[in-house]
This record gives C-alpha cells, structure tokens and sequence, in this order.
C-alpha cells in the first residue's frame, strides 16, 4: 500500500492507469482493475481505500470486490480532485440491463465522484424497454454505501431492489431517465426494494428533474420495501411513490423529516401491510405557480402513523380528519412566512443542504449556519440546480453572522441531450454549503 510524506494511505486508480500497475500514486490501475481488488489479484484489502484521480474515466464497469461487514473497501475521488465516469461508450446502445457501475460485490463505499452518460439519444419509440442509457449505479452486493454522490443524465440514478443493508446517503440526483414512446417519462433517480431483509437507509438527497420519478420504491405483490428509513431528502419537480401492487408490504418503513415542491407524494399507494409504518414531520409544498399536486395515497388505516406533517396545497384519497395530528395550509390561503431547513452532513464537515420555500417572494433570504459550520471555517455554497456552476457564495463564515444566499439570478446546468428545465427560484431553491 502507498504511503508518501504527508499523503494519503491507500491504493490509485486513475484515467490513464494500467491493468499490470503497483497501484500507487505513480503507478495508478485503470479503474476496472481496482474494482476487482488490483494487482496482483486480491491485493485490496477489507478496511482499504482506493483514491480516484481526477479525471474521466470512460467505460461501463463491475465493482467485484468485496470488503468485510463491518470493514468496507472505499472508492472515492482524491482530495482536492473530482473523478467523473461516463458510461457512454457505445453510442446509440440499447439494451435491458445497461449499467455504468454495476455491483456484484459486498460491503463497498462508493462516494465523492460523479456518474453520468454524456450520450445523446433521450428518446426511444415503443415500449420501455430497452433503456438508451446505462443505469448509475447498480446494487446487487450487500451492505453497499453510495455517499455524497453526483449522479446524472444516466438512465436511473441508483437502483437498490435486491440484497440488503444499504446506505444512500447526501447524493444529488438529477437529469435521469428518458422518453418512449409508450410511457413517455421512464427511469428514476432512485428505484428501491427491500424484500430480501436487513434495512435500508435513504437519508439526505437532493432528488429532482427527472425524466421517471424522484424516488421509487415499488414493485409487485412480491416485492416490498420493508424495515426502510426515509429521512431528510429533499425532492422537486418530480413525483415521490413508496408503495407498489396489492400485497407490497412497507413492514416497518419510516418516511419523516422530508421535504417536497412541486410533486405529488404517494406512500401507502396501493394495497400493502402497514403495521409499524410512520409517515411524520414531513414538509409538503405541492405548489408551482397556480399548479397544486396533492399530497395522496396516504392509506386512512390505524397501522399507519401520520402525524407532525404539514400539508401545503391539499390531499388526495384521504380526509384531514382521517389524521387530524397534522398542519393543512390551503392552496387558497399559503403561507406568507418563508420556511428554511438546514441539515448537516455526517460524512463531511461543515456541510449541510439547504432548502428555502421563499413564500415571501425575497430577492435573497438569510440563513443561520452555526449548527453547521465551525466559526471561522472558509465555505462555499454552492446551487444545486447547478452543481458546477460559479458558487452563490464564497466567503468566511463567523457563527451569529447570517448567510446572505442569493434567491434571483439562479441558473440550472444544461441536461445531456434535452432543453433546460429552468431554474425553481425565486420560489424554491436547494444549496449546498461544503468547506471551501
């Protein structure tokens, strides 16, 4: 293992490295070969970190090896550096199981790069099926961790239906998916199952404009989404479904401390076991413009815990009454007092997401960022609408001295083969404060 003065620990991989190479700074691998556990075979150990360089790295790949429970191998760019994968190697692909990282190992972090297919083609005719662009990535391992990713313009963002004891954790997801003919809108940033035991974790994503939906966690009767906790995302323009056919069970699923704009959200949606389920201290705001999505499929049985939500914007297949420990704000009467929720980062610190519903219309709003931030830590905050655009702010944070963030002049980075949706502020908007 690589150890230089004041360097990292651990093995390289980088854009121009070698199937044959040491593995360290000066003699990186390709990154195919650090995903199978270097060279010479199995030299990456459980506990190992592997450093991306910065850099493209142009290729469809399978991550096969596997760390221990407990003691997971980790990939992510090196310090200072961004490594970007993009899966499109094969223009005008198609085909049912595209996967740009496709995960057959166990107990992996995946965190700190980017995912994305620069392939043009967005549209198919017919069914579905096939997918024109490669899937982000996809589990199929065992307590796998996909941490403060960027993930966009591939077919779905991450897909986790199978194995267990998964972590999707401070990704932005965004641009995925594509067009058919038949389904027009298909491919999500998010498709989640959990039928196979253990747990999963979905906790603090920026999830928004994509072509399918934000998050899905669905399937048939013989699938479910069991023992699952949904927490702290924040997702816009597009839908939200946890449930799937009659017999999907949500068994012991938590869905709380989420916010939505703009999208209709739907737990409970079909018929499913609902014991032990809790729908709590969500935030849904389904207004854009004079367009309102209501809050529905909320099933009105005594299995189902609804209670701390506050409602913006009107229900659908349920009655206030059926959950009365709840906040309804008609769409005739919204609010007139901005709303700001920060949430600090677990894996980095000094970062949080920010999300300001700006219902008083401001050019800019202030926000507190000492629950967060050390005093005296130099940041940036950046737009996620436009993640590698110019920052909104750079400067010196000093606790008890607000943030100034800009709710005006806000852009959104251009999709991949399609037209721009444009931005969500003034009304909405979500940042990223990080370290500078």
């Amino acid at each position: 293992m690589w150890k230089g003065r004041g360097a990292r620990t651990g093995w390289f991989a980088d854009p121009n490295g070698s199937s044959t190479g040491a593995g360290s700074i000066g003699d990186p691998w390709d990154l195919q070969t650090a995903f199978d556990g270097g060279y010479p075979a199995n030299v990456v150990q459980p506990g190992d970190t592997v450093w991306l360089r910065g850099g493209t790295y142009n290729d469809q790949y399978t991550a096969t090896d596997s760390g221990t429970n407990g003691n997971p191998i980790t990939y992510r760019s090196y310090t200072g550096e961004w490594a970007k994968i993009d899966g499109n190697v094969h223009p005008g692909q198609l085909g049912n199981s595209i996967n740009i990282i496709a995960v057959t190992g166990s107990d992996l972090v995946f965190r700190d790069f980017e995912i994305m297919d620069s392939g043009t083609i967005r549209s198919i005719p017919g069914d579905c099926e096939p997918y024109c662009r490669g899937d982000g990535i996809n589990i199929n391992g065992d307590r796998i961790s996909v941490i403060n990713m960027v993930i966009h313009d591939c077919g779905q963002g991450v897909v986790a239906q199978h194995k267990v004891d998964h972590v999707i954790y401070g990704n932005l997801l965004y641009y995925n998916g594509w067009f058919s003919e038949t389904w027009n809108g298909v491919g999500h940033n998010m498709y989640l199952q959990n039928n196979e035991g253990g747990s999963q974790l979905i906790s603090d994503n920026l999830s928004f404009d994509c072509w399918g939906l934000t998050i899905q966690a669905y399937g048939s009767s013989g699938s479910s989404f069991q023992d699952c906790e949904l927490a702290g995302n924040v997702c816009w323009r597009e839908n939200v479904i946890i449930g799937g056919l009659s017999g999907f069970s949500l068994h012991g699923t938590r869905y709380h401390d989420n916010r939505t704009w703009a999208l209709g959200t739907a737990f409970g949606y079909n018929s499913q076991d609902l014991t032990d389920t809790h729908f709590n201290d969500n935030y849904c705001a389904q207004m854009v413009g004079n367009v309102w999505y209501p809050c529905y499929y909320l099933p009105a049985v005594p299995d189902c815990d609804v209670s701390g939500n506050t409602f913006i914007g009107g229900v659908n297949d349920f009655r206030e009454g059926d959950f009365p420990d709840n906040t309804y704000i008609s769409n005739e009467t919204p609010p007139t007092s901005n709303v700001v929720f920060v949430r600090a980062n677990a894996y980095e610190a000094n970062r949080a997401n920010i999300a300001i519903f700006n219902w008083e219309d401001l050019t800019s709003v202030s926000v507190n960022l000492d629950s967060v931030v050390a005093d005296h830590t130099s940041i940036v905050i950046r737009n996620a609408q436009d993640w590698f655009g110019t920052a909104v702010y750079t400067g010196t944070y000093h606790t008890g001295t607000p943030v100034s963030i800009p709710m005006t002049g806000l852009t959104s980075g251009d999709p991949v083969g399609f037209t721009n949706p444009g931005t969500t502020g003034p009304a909405f908007a979500c940042f990223v404060v990080r370290e500078a």
